[in-house]
């Protein structure tokens, strides 16, 4: 009972706490896991013998994937996700084991879908009732509207499975009785659950839940009631809720910013980077070490395509085993009866589907959530089978003790990490690095970790203007690129401390080495021009300022991942080139660049200042130096005579001073 009621609270508590890929979070809730299984292995009188066909698929895709760790360019990521996996295969494991276990996972799963949902319904009628805002899409705790749909695509099956369960047990009773309140409360929090859901206004998840309504339709045969009730909740979803007519009008529309149009050109990018390493992968979960080389559009830390992201990663044949294993979870939740196999196989579909188009395999919440409601309704009505000897469990459990301690010292130094980036910007940087370098020290092998070093060390050189203390800092960003060479950030790092240093030559052959990691991204390129600058190749400098500034109107500038943001290294390229040609008609279409862009920034962040002050995410700094781009750029373009220049300078002059005058 222990182990069940630990199991439902860290599974339960999860949306609150775990859905915005933090290292630490996932470091947490992979040894939380592992620590519930292992406690649950250990004291358990008897296991089942064997393994169902589906979770040995499971293994092996775990067996190949960890193969990829050996050939990883970020093996701490690797790490982390093939604990995490493991921990979801071992909660799948152990609910087919302990039935109680099971069943308790099913119903955490349903409250936790009761928390999201509240929680998201609450921030779009806040937002609402606040700044007036209808088109707001919630995401609550999580990273963003698309997270917390596909989250609640997995929760609020469960929800449904609770409101059948207590309508089961209400037949009969009379009005009042517990039962039947219960049943209602279900109903009430599975409808709210669908709003929020449609409210996140996410079209992947919205195309997942009619496709696991159809399957379930074709299992289960209940065609009036599932296929028309999710065809109902769907269309007025479209023609009632603001978020949801606003997002598919975007989808048909010719909007450069469309995240169809980004979404493709990354998945051709994700592609090509299978494809150079097709067996084994890069390594899992290192996808955002190792996708910038082959970038066609704006970085992004997930494809966006799991499953083609989990072939990148890890290889085609894990991939295959992977899609095998789930499929064999789906024909085994198919021939299970009652409500909570249907609600996972619900779950299962959506999920797959969904993530045809996003990254939500890769959140814990939807992860360990969905392998924790289809080992509900695995379990669910199947008679206790023949055990195998409990020293097996007790071995079971001493292996994965392992990933619990690797789990928690892990843990301890990303929240170390968070803590010192906290007082870093609090004004405490001395205490900052102090805990920022143990940290790193106790993570050994995070290139994420002694890039967090040398961001706080070289804040308090700049500051002092010590050219000493700015190397130091960048050898804290070599070291970050001797753990993961293909991680761009330190390379940036490297070039720009020793460039203030006065390094010149140094710095610049830094900058040159990341332009190979990162070819087409303008804050490598940027800095490369920096530095050649510094070291006396203004000629050279200008073409790679050129080359940025192309970007704007190539397939980078055109579709971006967040609707109407601008990159501010196009703008602050294009000003470089403005600057530095002799050739006025270049000089003109630099100017109109950058104005072009940094109106588009100021817009962009001026429309989500709020968000970004909330989130910790505003850059005054940044601000300012747009602010004084922005001007230039009105200053240049007003003496053109054009009437499109005017009016563009006019718009550049009135952003500057609503930011201005909103600081």
């Amino acid at each position: 009972m222990v182990i069940a009621v630990g199991a439902a609270v860290l599974i339960a508590s999860l949306p609150i706490w775990a859905g915005k890929l933090q290292a630490w979070a996932e470091w947490a809730a992979a040894g939380g896991v592992l620590l519930v299984v292992a406690a649950g292995w250990a004291t358990a009188a008897g296991l089942r013998k064997g393994m169902t066909p589906a979770a040995k698929l499971l293994l092996a895709a775990l067996i190949v994937a960890g193969l990829a760790l050996f050939t990883s360019v970020a093996p701490y990521e690797s790490v982390r996700m093939l604990l995490l996996f493991t921990a979801a295969l071992a909660l799948l494991m152990l609910s087919l084991d302990l039935p109680i276990v099971a069943a308790a996972l099913g119903w955490a799963v349903a409250a936790g879908g009761a928390i999201a949902g509240l929680w998201g319904l609450r921030e779009y009628f806040m937002t609402w009732a606040i700044m007036g805002d209808t088109s707001w899409r919630p995401f609550a705790g999580f990273l963003n509207p698309n997270a917390l749909a596909g989250y609640l695509l997995v929760a609020v099956p469960a929800l449904v499975a609770a409101f059948a369960s207590f309508r089961r047990q209400a037949e009969g009773k009379q009005p009042g009785h517990p039962a039947r309140v219960l049943w209602l409360v279900a109903a009430i929090l599975a409808g709210l659950g669908t709003v929020t859901l449609l409210l996140t206004a996410s079209k992947g998840a919205l195309l997942g839940a009619v496709v696991a309504a159809a399957v379930s339709v074709l299992v289960r045969g209940r065609r009036r009631l599932l296929m028309g009730g999710a065809l109902i909740v769907v269309v007025a979803g479209v023609l009632l809720l603001p978020p949801v007519r606003h997002r598919v009008a975007a989808a048909f529309s010719s909007q450069q910013g469309s995240s169809v149009g980004f979404r493709a050109r990354t998945w051709a990018g994700t592609f090509d980077l299978a494809r150079a390493r097709p067996l084994l992968g890069w390594g899992p979960g290192s996808f955002r070490h190792a996708y910038p080389r082959f970038a066609r559009v704006g970085f992004t830390a997930e494809a966006h395509e799991s499953w083609l992201q989990w072939a990148a990663e890890c290889g085609v044949p894990a991939a295959v085993l992977l899609l095998a294993a789930l499929a064999a979870l789906g024909w085994g939740l198919s021939r299970r009866p009652g409500p909570w196999a249907t609600a996972a196989l619900f779950a299962l579909t959506g999920t797959l589907i969904h993530n045809l188009f996003d990254y939500t395999w890769y959140l814990p919440p939807v992860l360990l959530g969905l392998f924790a409601l289809m080992g509900a309704g695995l379990a669910e009505e199947v008679a206790p089978a023949e055990g195998r000897p409990r020293r097996v469990g007790l071995l079971i459990a001493a292996l994965l003790a392992l990933g619990v301690v690797t789990s928690g010292w892990f843990c301890l130094a990303e929240v170390a990490s968070v803590r010192a980036d906290m007082l870093a910007r609090e004004g405490y940087p001395y205490a900052a690095l102090a805990i920022a370098e143990n940290a790193a020290s106790r993570a050994g092998f995070s290139s994420d970790a002694w890039v967090e070093v040398g961001k706080i060390a070289e804040g308090l050189a700049g500051a002092a203007h010590d050219s000493a203390g700015l190397a130091r800092a960048a050898e804290h960003y070599e070291r970050a690129i001797a753990v993961c060479p293909s991680e761009p950030a330190g390379y940036i790092g490297a070039a720009r401390c020793l460039r203030e240093a006065g390094l010149f030559e140094e710095a610049r052959r830094w900058a040159e080495a990341g332009t190979h990691i990162y070819p087409g991204g303008p804050a490598m390129l940027l800095e490369y021009a920096h530095c050649l600058e510094a070291a006396g190749d203004e000629a050279h400098a200008l073409d790679v300022y050129r080359a940025v500034m192309a970007l704007a109107d190539a397939d980078y500038g055109r579709y971006v991942s967040l609707e109407g943001w601008a990159d501010h290294h196009l703008a602050e390229a294009s000003s470089a080139v403005a600057r530095a040609t002799k050739s006025p008609d270049e000089r003109l279409r630099a100017w109109r660049t950058a104005g072009r862009v940094t109106a588009s920034w100021l817009e962009w962040n001026l429309h989500y200042r709020a968000s970004l002050e909330i989130g910790g995410q505003a850059d005054s700094g940044r601000m300012s130096e747009m602010c004084s781009l922005a001007l230039d750029a009105a200053a240049a373009l007003t003496r053109t005579g054009h009437a499109g220049d005017d009016a563009l300078a006019a718009k550049l002059r009135k952003l500057a001073e609503r930011a201005t005058a909103g600081r």
